[in-house]
């Protein structure tokens, strides 16, 4: 039993020391194979940042592998002769090119010639129009990115075809309406600005029949910043004549005054705050005046008529109004009389206000406004008898706006 331990001793030492021995003669580079001899280079997909890192390193030199200096010079070649029959009108020549650069594209490891989305342009210019209508591929393809230089020609050549008109004619060939409309403002989008294709996506939603098309389109443009006009602000300030109707106007004749309003509308609905002065002539006293003011003024009404130029309200009015008599002379001007009579009352009645604007919708849009209306007076105090003031204005008013992100409006009942 104890001569078998030095044996395994000796076997055991004559392992390790072969076995270093073996370690030290095999190369480095055969050890790596076991582990690296099941890897497989990956092939670099043809994603955006690949492209660019490609394209800033494009202007491959005598050091660049064999096989990266052939794919460049394959896909410049490819790249110009599409361009060619693209600008020369050559349709066949260019589809046939679209199939040898997608050949091209499915075994090239170092070099790709488009972008997602300028494989959308290519299949517009070989009229592949079923392929830009499914869904599916948009989703995958229609994908923000970087512009570059290399495929300008393709937006050169969208640019023009959107200025000259010959976009929309392009696509006269294409029956469903709906298809049409969706390529139309899909392909502007290349071009413009959100805010530009949401107003072609208003102006074509009744033509988008196809429900799932237009929310597409909906989600990925719809940026409508604008200024809300239906809830704002409005002052106005201007000059007043009046004329009293009923048993007062028998002592009393025409008055002039002026007013201050502020207004709040929400919706269709018109809240006003009015502060006014009146003062008219009593007949045969061309000392005596009546002054009645208005200080708690409230009109509530309604906007019966929104143009872009013209606003027309209704309203009635309450409030409270001071009636007092009022002394003129040539040394001290008008003035209170002195130990004059003077009646508050209850204010009711009813009136119009138009607004007319010259210029387009602005934070502070101004413009004239024309009042006119009824209301009670009681100056029984004052001049023994009461009645009607009918009055009309004409001021100046300001509307201020604000802005405010629209959200779109489907025709019918949004689609679910």
């Amino acid at each position: 039993m104890l001569c078998r331990f030095p044996l395994f001793f000796v076997v055991l030492s004559v392992v390790a020391f072969w076995g270093a021995s073996f370690a030290v003669d095999v190369p480095l580079d055969s050890v790596m194979h076991l582990f690296v001899q099941d890897y497989m280079e990956p092939k670099l997909v043809p994603d955006d940042s690949a492209f660019e890192n490609s394209q800033k390193n494009s202007d491959f030199g005598e050091s660049a592998p064999i096989a990266v200096q052939q794919e460049y010079k394959k896909s410049e070649a490819l790249r110009t002769a599409m361009e060619s029959a693209l600008v020369e009108g050559r349709i066949e020549d260019f589809r046939k090119i679209v199939s040898e650069v997608e050949t091209f594209e499915k075994s090239a490891k170092f070099v790709h010639l488009f972008l997602n989305r300028d494989k959308i342009l290519i299949r517009y210019f070989a009229k592949d129009f079923d392929f830009i209508c499914n869904l599916d591929s948009m989703e995958q393809l229609n994908i923000e990115h970087f512009y570059t230089n290399f495929n300008h020609f393709l937006y050169d050549e969208l640019k023009s075809r959107i200025a000259t008109g010959e976009l929309e004619k392009s696509l006269d060939e294409i029956e469903d309406a709906s298809d049409r409309a969706f390529i139309y403002i899909l392909l502007h989008a290349f071009i413009e600005s959100n805010e530009e294709v949401s107003f072609l996506i208003e102006k074509y939603k009744y033509q988008l029949t196809k429900k799932e098309q237009l929310r597409y389109l909906v989600r990925k443009y719809w940026s409508k910043i604008d200024y809300d006009l239906d809830y704002y602000r409005a002052l106005s300030m201007g000059a007043s004549i009046s004329t009293f109707l009923g048993k007062i106007s028998d002592t009393t004749g025409i008055g002039f005054g002026g007013l201050l309003a502020f207004d709040m509308i929400r919706k269709n609905l018109f809240f006003e705050w009015v502060a006014t002065f009146q003062s008219n002539s009593i007949k045969g006293k061309d000392s005596l005046w009546i002054d009645d003011m208005n200080f708690f003024d409230f009109n509530f009404g309604y906007k019966f008529l929104k143009k872009k130029y013209v606003h027309l309200y209704g309203f009635l009015n309450t409030g409270i109004g001071i009636a007092d008599l009022a002394c003129f002379d040539d040394s001290d001007g008008m003035r209170t009389c002195s130990n004059s009579p003077h009646q508050i009352y209850p204010i009711y009645g009813a009136g119009v206000v138009l607004d007319l604007f010259f210029t387009d919708v602005s934070e502070n849009h101004m413009g004239l406004r024309f009042r006119g209306g009824v209301k009670n007076i009681w100056a029984d105090k004052i001049v023994k008898s009461s009645g009607f003031r009918l009055y009309a204005s004409i001021e100046w008013s300001i509307l201020n706006y604000k802005k405010k992100n629209f959200a779109f409006e489907y025709a019918g009942d949004p689609p679910k």
